[in-house]
């Protein structure tokens, strides 16, 4: 990948606005927000990115573009909140420019994105979702929303709250500071760790009362900190979960803050179990045996006991070793191919999510993995498995009927079913709707832009619909 200035970008509401970088501000309607002008990717000539804001109430509307000489194009927009929604320079290293877009961290349309410039062309390096990403002074971190009570009556979760990790970037991947689980015997290795956690439990305590009963569990960071995440249980069955960050001084530790609502996993994209404390495992847990799947074939796959054929790098591969350099593009036709994704290399991405769906409606199950930065794979077995890649944006919304969206900007969206043969997959298109081509079509038959967005914006309002996604 070309050294060149990586960009960062948070958030969002209804679709996403990606964006670009010299600060300039202006609060009349319509008019440039936020602009950044240089030689993102050190090729001798300027790269501009400008956020436009339409709106002064709560939220506004918001689009992103990107400028290269004469040339200029629409990235992304979205209606996004007015308050907290800006762009930002980030000095720590001259390769990073962080973007961001306020949003609720709870929600599933809120990401940050690390956007760089190579050969000219605007690049996708890392995305997260539900979380946006702040700065205080020097230092960056993610903020990620997670629910905090728990009523023993309902049997379920029920206040949010909104915790902080501490991030850096490093080759353009938002990456936490290492971490690990300390247990009690170590913790109490500190001086005063006694002392310090007499302190949180008389806080506790007289918060809660002195007949509920505590569960603890340390993490050591690499910043200096150590988290204390605490689930206080009620005497009526209801929990509480609670934290403290405590600063580390040699032997001694040092409190830097009172009691925080939630808990704080090892990792800001934590979603393991072992990231969860005991007693809150059967009611908050998403997570599911990969052992449940359906389709003996594919759940072998995922279990890493045989290989796929990746149909990217045309390969038998093992999932553990999952690796592409080009995405599955949808042409005019429906044909999916495949095109470059800009990287020399082939990249490795985590895989952070899973659901299994019938896709094409043929009453067998496949099943879809959901990488870190967006990407999907899908996996379908006929004479073998086969796993299909797709770039973000490219199965959104994916229903429980198999439909999804594909979208290339914010003037073209294109919703239908996946179909199969063999390493060939094909997208059977049920509504269109390409601002660009001029194209509005629902069922194969031509209609008007009301029409075609009509039925555009029902699929996206159909959330319940939406496939389960459990933790990888």
């Amino acid at each position: 990948m070309k050294k060149g200035l990586l960009i960062l970008l948070v958030g969002i509401v209804i679709s996403l606005s990606l964006a670009g970088c010299n600060s300039e501000k202006k609060d009349s309607n319509g008019k440039t927000a936020d602009k950044y002008t240089m030689d993102f990717d050190k090729d001798g000539s300027k790269e501009t990115f400008y956020l436009t804001k339409k709106g002064k109430g709560k939220e506004a509307d918001f689009e992103l573009w990107y400028k290269k000489e004469n040339s200029k194009k629409l990235i992304e927009k979205s209606t996004a909140l007015n308050d907290g929604t800006k762009l930002f320079l980030y000095e720590a290293d001259k390769n990073y420019v962080v973007l961001n877009f306020a949003q609720s961290t709870l929600g599933k349309d809120a990401k940050v994105y690390v956007y760089y410039v190579n050969n000219g062309k605007c690049q996708i390096a890392d995305n997260i979702s539900g979380a946006q990403i702040i700065k205080k002074k020097d230092d960056l971190f993610v903020l990620k929303g997670s629910y905090c009570q728990f009523d023993n009556e309902l049997q379920a979760w029920n206040a949010t709250s909104e915790q902080e990790y501490h991030v850096t970037i490093a080759g353009g991947k938002i990456v936490d500071y290492k971490s690990k689980e300390l247990s009690q015997k170590e913790f109490e290795k500190y001086n005063n760790a006694k002392e310090v956690w007499s302190d949180i439990e008389k806080q506790i305590n007289k918060e809660y009362g002195e007949k509920s009963t505590n569960a603890v569990k340390y993490i050591d960071r690499d910043d200096g900190t150590i988290d204390v995440n605490v689930v206080t249980t009620l005497p009526n069955g209801d929990k509480i979960k609670n934290y403290v960050t405590l600063t580390k001084n040699g032997s001694d530790l040092n409190r830097v803050e009172s009691l925080k609502d939630g808990n704080k996993k090892l990792s800001f994209n934590g979603n393991s179990f072992n990231d969860i404390l005991p007693e809150e495992l059967e009611t908050f847990s998403k997570e599911r045996s990969l052992n449940s799947i359906k389709d003996e074939n594919i759940k072998n796959v995922m279990l890493n006991k045989t290989k796929y054929y990746n149909t990217a790098t045309k390969k038998m591969e093992y999932v553990k070793d999952f690796k592409y350099t080009s995405f599955m593009n949808v042409d005019k036709n429906g044909k999916c191919n495949y095109y470059e994704s800009g990287s020399d290399d082939p990249m490795k991405l985590k895989i952070t999510s899973w659901c299994e769906v019938d896709i094409d409606k043929d009453q067998k199950q496949e099943v879809v993995l959901m990488c870190k930065d967006g990407t999907e794979i899908v996996f379908n077995s006929e004479e073998r498995v086969c796993g299909y890649v797709f770039p973000f944006r490219g199965l959104k919304g994916l229903k429980k009927n198999g439909l999804s969206a594909s979208s290339g900007s914010a003037a073209e969206t294109y919703i239908g079913t996946l179909k199969f043969d063999n390493e060939n997959c094909f997208f059977e298109y049920t509504g269109i709707s390409d601002g660009y081509e001029k194209r509005y079509e629902l069922n194969g038959k031509k209609v008007s832009k009301k029409e075609a967005n009509k039925y555009i914006n029902a699929f996206y309002d159909r959330q319940d619909d939406e496939v389960t996604w459990y933790e990888w």
